[in-house]
Order: structure tokens, then C-alpha cells, then sequence
């Protein structure tokens, strides 16, 4: 019977190369950049990982599943379990680490949970496959700037070692294996992941994403060459998931760029598909953004109707999941060559939308994927109750803009839009952060009624809140001038509502004005 190995070991770049190697069975001398990657993150002054806890053997179910699938199958069958590193940003020896079991057994485990929790950095799980060794990950976020935003990644997974429950805040990463299917695959399961858990549901793996696909007729693998934009449409839609497709537009890039703004800081990931070199396409899943600051600017982008207008603020970062790399990879945005805009000129749309991976430090490890790449399209899974598609929230907006630059009088120049999605019981409670005003606060919470999820037009006037128009989800856009209908009208104060009630005809539905 084999019994469970649990090594403490310092962290340290080569010292973690070393153990994905060892586990993995691998016999290289130099790493594959997701192991490269790993280590740098790792090692970044934000994360500074110090010590390393190594459980073999782990049973990981999504490693599972594709063991029982394939690699059980094949003639030089491989391990049908894992290693899973655990990481820590205090430094533990064995002795340390003994001393703190011990003393959780002696005083009380609660006290040794907190301590580990405040300083658990997350997992790596290590599959066999020396080849492709990097499987599913857990690993947080930077936390040393505000302005990064990680929405999809406010992803609770419960963690057990030595009895102890520990927590990570993630989205899950994992290296995609050639023989199971491309990039396309990982990308889809990392989106579906947050989708399906924030949803009361268990997490798909990659296997159920592969035999998600339309045709696939439960085969145990993807096809090696890729998904097509309307095979992954059809895995999502396999699993029980609405999802809204579109691409990058040559009209305006801001609407496209507004429309992934919403889904991300919503906690909805988004899966880019991007051409590589202008000739391979990729996939990859969009974790996170940073907004311009004083350090990163960014223009703002832009939601226009007729002479109106309001400004949201710019991204100048993108984090993606990229299964060449790793989790929460920096993307920068690529302006035009001289030729690209003199083009897009001369045809009367904007230059190509560009996005290419940028390392921390200056070396040439990664240059092979800094390489600019063009935005194509982009698919989002969707919670079955959502049938408003960001793209329609921001029709809503623009339809209205006219009916809010009126209350914002003669400031409308400063007039800026912030889009989401949230449950309608979330909603209600955080309002009270921007709704200062307990009796009108209390006859919202008292009075309104909500769609279980709803869109949020947030409108401000440089920093000061406005109004928020609440939208109903739970139905579909028609026509050309249909609008899905408001719930409410959340005003800043008294008067701006009382405007809001004399405007109340020119709503769709009727709307609780607060």
C-alpha cells in the first residue's frame, strides 16, 4: 500500500525546476518555458514564494479523467497519479513545518489554519508527462498595484494538507497536452471553471470539455489541430452554457474592448482567439486587466451616440491565460505601424487591434512569444439566466446617453460609463457603497425586484456617482431599437431622481425610480 510523501523543501528557482522535473520523470536540461514561467512568477516581488511543500502521490480528478481516456491506453503506459507543490511565502524547514503540525494538534487547529492561510501562495499540480509536466494550478494573483484587476480570479478552491484546510483565490491554469488537443481546449476549460463554479456547479474538465465539442461522438480527445470558432461555440453550448460570440470590430475597437471590460470585471473570463505571427491562431483566456493609471496610461475608451458622449476608463494591460507561458501573463497592447495606419486610413476603419506578451525582466527567454499578435474574436460563456449580452448592455447605454447627459447638465463633458454584470441580491447590497441615502437605500432593497443576474450602466460625472440604470437579463434584444428592459433607476440624490421620474416615459417598462 503506498503511503503519502509530504517534503518541505526552500524555494528556489532551480529547486523548482528541479521538482517538476523529478516528478514528471523528465530528463531535460533546460526547462520548457511553462516551468520558466512558473519560476519567474514565483520568484516576482509580489509573490516571493520561500518554501515548498511536495505531496506525492496526489490523485488529481481532471489528470484522472485523461488517464482513464488516454494515456492508460497507450503501450508505455504512464503514473495514474500527481505531485501537487504546495507554495508558501514564509520559510519553513522540515523542522519548522514539523513543529507546526504538532502544535496544531496540541493547541487547537484553527490558530496553525490561519497562520498557513495568511501566507499559502497556491499549487502546482505536476503530471507525469515529462513533456508536458505543468497541470492544473492554483496560484494568486499580484496584489501590488490597484489598478490590476483580477475579477475572474476571485475564485475560491479549498485545499487539504495534513488535515489542514487551507484556501486559494484563483482561476486554474494548466499546460495543455498536444496528444489531447490544442490550446483551445485549456482556454475553454479555465473560462468554464469560473463560470461553472460561480454558477453552483463542479467544475468541467478538459476531458468534458473535448467531448463537449459537436461531432466529437465522446471521444476522449480534442482534435491536435485546434478547435474551430464553431466548435468551441458548440463545447460551451455542450455544456449547458449560453455564449455570446464576437470579433473584433473594424468599425470601432473600442466597442469590442468596452464589451471584454464589462465580462472581466463582471468575473466573466473571456477566451481570445488571436493569430500568431499573422498566420497561426491561438487561444487564450483573458484573467484580468489594469486600468490607466499615472505608471501605465492608457486612453480612455469611448461610448458615443450622435454629439454624446461618455468615456470609460482605458486598459493598458491584459492577464490571459496562455498555455505557452502561463497564469496571468502580462499582454501589452501593440500600436499601429506607420503602413497599418495609413492604411486603416485610407479605408476608413481602425488599424488592427494588437496584443503582445511582455516579460518582466529583460532577457531573451521569452522572446519566442512577444511577438505581436492580432485580436480576432472572442467567445464568453454565459450563465443560462443571462441573455443580455455585454454588447447589448452597452446598446442600452448608448440609447440612453442622450436622456443621461441631461442630468449630468453642464458637465457632460466629464461623463463617464462603468458596465457589469452581478446578482441581483449582490447588487442590492453593494449599492450601499455609492447610495448613501438609508431611507432611499431601504426602500430599494424593500421594493425591488431583480432578475437573479442584472446589468449595471453605472454613470458618473468625473468621480462623483450619478446614477445607475439596472437592466434585466433574462431577455433578448429583438430588434433594431428593442432595449431590454430597466428594473430600476438608482439616483445619487433626491433631485437627480426626481429628474429621473419626470424622464420616466422614455424608459422601457416601468422602472422603480429611487
Amino acid at each position: 500500500m503506498p503511503s503519502l510523501s509530504l517534503n518541505v523543501v526552500p524555494f528556489t528557482k532551480p529547486a523548482f525546476a528541479d521538482q517538476v522535473r523529478r516528478a514528471s520523470g523528465g530528463s531535460w536540461s533546460e526547462p520548457p518555458p511553462q516551468v520558466r514561467y512558473l519560476q519567474s512568477y514565483l520568484h516576482h516581488d509580489e509573490i516571493r514564494a520561500r518554501t515548498m511543500v511536495v505531496e506525492h502521490p496526489y490523485v488529481d480528478r481532471h489528470y484522472l479523467q485523461e488517464f482513464v481516456g488516454h494515456y492508460a491506453t497507450m503501450l508505455q503506459a504512464v503514473p495514474n497519479s500527481t505531485t501537487r507543490i504546495h507554495l508558501f511565502s514564509e520559510a519553513y524547514d522540515e523542522s519548522a513545518w514539523t513543529a507546526l503540525i504538532e502544535r496544531a494538534d496540541e493547541s487547537g487547529i484553527q490558530e496553525v489554519e490561519a497562520e498557513l492561510r495568511a501566507s499559502y501562495l497556491g499549487y502546482v499540480v505536476v503530471r507525469p508527462l515529462p513533456a508536458c509536466p505543468i497541470g492544473r494550478t492554483a496560484l494568486v494573483t499580484y496584489r501590488g498595484v490597484s489598478s490590476r484587476k483580477y475579477a475572474p480570479a476571485h475564485m475560491n478552491h479549498e485545499v487539504h494538507l495534513h488535515g489542514l484546510t487551507l484556501s486559494v483565490e484563483a482561476l486554474p491554469f494548466q499546460q495543455q497536452d498536444q496528444a489531447l488537443g490544442a490550446c483551445a481546449t485549456t482556454a475553454l476549460w479555465s473560462a468554464l471553471a469560473r463560470v461553472m463554479r460561480a454558477d453552483g456547479g463542479r467544475a468541467a474538465t478538459p476531458l468534458e470539455v473535448a467531448q463537449a465539442v459537436p461531432g466529437a461522438r465522446g471521444s476522449l480527445v480534442a482534435s491536435p489541430e485546434g478547435l474551430t470558432f464553431d466548435e468551441m461555440r458548440g463545447a460551451i453550448r455542450g455544456l449547458g452554457y449560453q455564449v455570446h460570440a464576437f470579433r473584433a470590430s473594424q468599425h470601432d475597437n473600442d466597442e469590442f474592448l468596452l464589451a471584454l471590460k464589462t465580462y472581466v470585471q463582471s468575473g466573466i473570463p473571456v477566451v481570445l482567439r488571436i493569430r500568431v505571427d499573422e498566420g497561426e491562431l491561438h487561444a487564450v483566456a483573458v484573467t484580468g486587466f489594469r486600468l490607466h493609471d499615472e505608471d501605465q496610461p492608457a486612453r480612455d475608451l469611448s461610448l458615443r451616440a450622435h454629439h454624446y458622449e461618455a468615456k470609460s476608463a482605458g486598459l493598458s494591460r491584459l492577464y490571459v491565460h496562455d498555455d505557452r507561458l502561463g497564469p496571468y501573463a502580462r499582454f501589452v497592447f501593440v500600436p499601429p505601424s506607420e503602413e497599418e495606419r495609413i492604411k486603416a486610413d485610407e479605408n476608413g476603419y481602425p488599424p488592427l487591434l494588437r496584443i503582445a506578451f511582455k516579460a518582466d525582466s529583460n532577457g531573451t527567454e521569452f522572446e519566442p512569444y512577444s511577438g505581436s499578435a492580432i485580436v480576432e474574436s472572442a467567445l464568453v460563456p454565459l450563465y443560462p439566466k443571462i441573455r443580455t449580452t455585454a454588447t447589448a448592455l452597452l446598446e442600452c447605454a448608448t440609447e440612453h446617453l442622450p436622456l443621461i447627459s441631461q442630468l449630468a447638465g453642464g458637465r457632460r463633458d466629464e461623463l463617464t460609463l462603468d458596465s457589469f454584470f452581478a446578482l441581483g441580491g449582490r447588487y442590492l447590497r453593494d449599492v450601499g457603497r455609492v447610495l448613501h441615502d438609508r431611507a432611499r437605500l431601504g426602500r430599494l432593497r424593500r421594493e425591488a425586484l431583480l432578475s437573479r443576474y442584472v446589468g449595471v450602466l453605472r454613470f458618473s460625472v468625473g468621480s462623483e456617482w450619478l446614477v445607475d440604470l439596472v437592466i434585466d437579463t433574462t431577455d433578448v434584444l429583438r430588434g433594431r431599437h428593442d432595449s431590454p428592459p430597466i428594473l430600476a433607476c438608482v439616483a445619487s440624490d433626491t433631485t437627480i431622481a426626481e429628474s429621473l421620474r419626470l424622464l420616466a416615459a422614455e424608459l422601457p417598462g416601468r422602472a422603480l425610480v429611487v
